[in-house]
């Protein structure tokens, strides 16, 4: 990894030490995001070339939702969200049509928005997580405001619509999110500790330079 990544991941981890929850901000996570690749965007911001900034986005976000699966499996016996990842890297190998994973994850998370009861809020969660997966190798993560976004937006979204893969994820791995009944701080805390240490390095030596 570079300098400038390396002293990314260790603002984040001090900030993540410091936080009274122990998360990670959509700010800093995404300026990590951007150190991994450029955004190419094309067609007016509503698609990313696939450039290597996508494929590790898009490894990082497989990475970090895949070992989260049994909790989509725990209450349901479809495998839509395995699907999402698989689609995910089959674009990424190009074995799959943007249009194709595109319709693909419209199709599940507009099922998942109409069927969510609050005892299945976890599956639900780890549900969104790898929808996003799919989104970020369709689009990549939205990173810019030339994607649709403000930069307040950017730095804090309050529509869940624009909540990325990894806060889904740390939600799930933590027993939902930070103001709900049963999250778990510790929890929060490993994950992103783990994201930081752990997969942000491994997606950057995913796709070398």
């Amino acid at each position: 990894m570079n300098q400038e990544i390396q002293k990314l991941l260790g603002k984040a981890k001090a900030e993540v030490a410091k936080d009274e929850t122990h998360g990670l901000s959509f700010g800093t996570r995404k300026e990590v995001l951007r150190a991994l690749g450029r955004v190419l965007i094309e067609n007016d911001g509503r698609a990313a070339g696939m450039g290597l900034g996508l494929r590790r986005r898009t490894r990082l976000c497989v990475a970090i939702v895949r070992p989260l699966l049994f909790l989509w499996d725990d209450y349901y016996s479809n495998k839509a969200p395995q699907l999402m990842l698989e689609l995910a890297e089959q674009y990424l190998a190009g074995k799959c049509t943007r249009d194709g994973l595109e319709s693909k994850a419209y199709a599940f998370g507009g099922g998942l928005m109409n069927s969510d009861k609050p005892e299945t809020h976890l599956a639900f969660a780890i549900g969104r997580a790898s929808v996003c997966a799919a989104y970020v190798a369709s689009v990549d993560e939205i990173l810019l405001p030339e994607q649709g976004m403000s930069e307040e937006e950017l730095l804090d979204p309050q529509d869940p619509d624009y909540w990325d893969c990894a806060y889904w994820a740390a939600a799930a791995a933590a027993g939902g999110m930070p103001w709900v009944d049963g999250f778990d701080k510790e929890k929060y805390r490993e994950f992103w500790n783990h994201y930081l240490d752990v997969e942000v390095p491994a997606a950057w030596a995913s796709v070398p330079e």
